[in-house]
């Protein structure tokens, strides 16, 4: 509400755009957000696939979905027609997987960091590689220099799952700073990415689209990535300590009883609530 009320001030937003900004899930205002959304409401019925399914079904399951999801649209214009959420439901199921046969796992975070930073290194060099080949090669590889770092992607998985469990098998290590920024990283992709403020952050303020050309590309966008992460984290810490201090000392009651009956009715109409 207060985006939409920004938009019409700074003038960003038509009717329409205020509209999708007021109802932001049903109309995929921010599609990360609304994919969430329905995989939080489908989460209790994979629970209950993950807990039942045999391993050799689970496996037989997460490789019939990433290669058709994944590896094929890799390298051929398939898409099977996987949607955001259908992608998020089988990175959930991945993760059921990992997590319910840990033990099975590799334990290695070395050679697991390894597989995630060399797929982050290939996703990277496929981009310099294929802009290199549109300007001197023909112009279409230039337009698909993207490709590879598409959510999903067989690198991006990789990338994904090889840093996570190279990160989760690590040693664990407490430090108070990383969890407070990591508390801000939702509000900073919902401040920095809407239709009210991303035309005044990147058009107006930063200008990028002016240097898409220039020589200091890389380092503007390095620059103006960290300045609008501090600077709307900065915003969301404030939000935290004041508005929603107030707010959830209200609400919380609420909360408390809706968390309380949202579980009676998983247990009444799914037969098992999440454990």
């Amino acid at each position: 509400m207060i985006l939409a009320a920004l938009g019409n001030i700074l003038n960003t937003l038509s009717k329409e755009d205020t509209v999708r900004m007021l109802g932001a899930i049903p109309f995929s205002n921010w599609i990360f957000i609304t994919s969430y959304f329905m995989l939080f409401c489908l989460s209790p019925f994979l629970n209950i696939i993950i807990r039942n399914i045999s391993k050799r079904q689970f496996v037989t399951l997460l490789i019939f979905l990433g290669v058709t999801w994944c590896v094929i649209p890799t390298f051929i214009p398939a898409d099977f027609d996987m949607s955001n959420t259908s992608w998020y439901i089988y990175l959930y199921l991945l993760a059921g997987f990992m997590r319910k046969y840990e033990a099975d796992l590799p334990k290695n975070p070395k050679k697991w960091l390894a597989v995630g930073l060399g797929s982050l290194f290939l996703i990277l060099l496929s981009e310099v590689v294929l802009e290199f080949m549109g300007v001197y090669v023909a112009p279409v590889f230039g337009h698909h220099a993207e490709h590879f770092r598409n959510m999903n992607s067989i690198l991006v998985l990789f990338t994904v799952v090889g840093v996570f469990m190279g990160i989760v098998q690590q040693k664990p290590r407490y430090n108070s700073v990383v969890p407070k920024i990591a508390s801000t990283s939702l509000a900073v992709f919902i401040l920095h990415d809407n239709r009210a403020l991303r035309p005044v952050i990147w058009t107006k303020i930063f200008k990028t689209t002016s240097y898409a050309d220039s020589h200091i590309l890389i380092i503007h966008a390095f620059i103006t990535a960290i300045i609008v992460f501090v600077v709307t984290g900065i915003i969301d810490l404030i939000r935290q300590y004041t508005i929603e201090r107030w707010v959830m000392k209200l609400i919380d009651p609420i909360i408390s009883k809706a968390e309380i009956k949202y579980k009676m009715f998983l247990d009444k109409h799914i037969g098992e609530s999440e454990k």
